[in-house]
């Protein structure tokens, strides 16, 4: 989501049961989330 609330783009978390919370956004566009019920930190790389 862009920061203005418009939905740019979705993506699917490859671990079954896991729901991304806690999203960081870094300067260089990757994002950081934690895996909810999974025990895990995700990162997304734009391209």
């Amino acid at each position: 989501m862009s920061a203005d609330g418009i939905m740019v783009g979705e993506y699917d978390i490859p671990v079954p049961g896991s729901g991304a919370r806690c999203i960081t956004a870094m300067p260089d566009g990757r994002l950081f989330f934690t895996q909810y019920d999974a025990g895990l930190i995700g990162e997304i790389i734009p391209q």
